[in-house]
């Protein structure tokens, strides 16, 4: 169904889009805004590491991975957190570019970002595929 290649498409327009507007709209991600980032994605792998852990057991995570409005709630949600967090890594490499930084400081913006990248397309998928299953009727 090309779910894979919109997954891919659809990270790369979040991802030019909030690059955008961090470099054309005087926004920069405030330490009050990095504390509910950051509390939003330990939260979010808290919630996956009980899921997990709750699946071994057999209980349902269909509410988690399934079709269910519920479902498309929690991937619109951890969609947002993820883009949320870019903001947080593109905040952190200008202040360390401004700082002057040295240069062993790029790996951990690198890393920081491309972490970002892949929990975001993962979320992305995850929805897409959601989404067509659903209309298949599956």
């Amino acid at each position: 169904d090309g779910v894979v290649a919109q997954a891919l498409l659809g990270t790369v327009a979040v991802t030019a889009a909030v690059l955008l507007l961090f470099l054309f709209v005087p926004f920069r991600a405030t330490s009050r805004f990095v504390k509910i980032v950051f509390s939003l994605t330990l939260g979010i792998g808290l919630f996956y590491l009980i899921a997990w852990i709750f699946s071994f057991f057999g209980g349902n995570t269909s509410f988690l991975y399934g079709t269910s409005p519920l479902a498309t709630f929690f991937s619109l949600f951890f969609m947002t957190v993820a883009a949320a967090n870019l903001i947080v890594d593109f905040t952190y490499v200008d202040a360390g570019v401004k700082a002057g930084a040295p240069r062993g400081m790029e790996w951990y913006s690198a890393v920081g970002i491309v972490s970002t990248l892949v929990w975001l397309y993962m979320e992305i998928l995850r929805f897409l595929a959601a989404r067509a299953a659903r209309s298949s009727g599956r």
